[in-house]
């Protein structure tokens, strides 16, 4: 929970690859704050709301167990498809390095 919550906060700091241009990295923190609002905020923020949620309904012994249930598997697919972002990131990353060592050796 407190990993997800610190990367929720980090996230407004991580510089990107601009698609304009020469691909330049933009590390502005309004351009890229304004960039992960409009991209992944939200189902980050969906997802850390759920973790913590899952810590108030351990306090409430009417809820029904199948309903968390279903909450925390949702829960955990929302990390799974943060996670499987950023193993498709680096290869992209890995192939874009690839193609500029080619183009810049010819």
């Amino acid at each position: 929970r407190i990993f997800w919550t610190a990367d929720l906060l980090l996230c407004f700091f991580v510089g990107y690859m601009r698609l304009e241009g020469k691909g330049r990295l933009e590390m502005r923190w309004s351009l890229c704050a304004t960039r992960y609002l409009r991209t992944w905020f939200f189902p980050d923020m969906g997802m850390v709301c759920i973790d913590w949620s899952e810590v108030v309904l351990e306090g409430f012994s009417g809820m029904n167990a199948a309903r968390i249930g279903k909450v925390l598997k949702v829960s955990r697919m929302l990390k799974l498809a943060r996670v499987s972002r950023l193993g498709r990131a680096k290869r992209i990353q890995d192939t874009l390095s690839a193609l500029t060592e080619i183009y810049s050796n010819s």
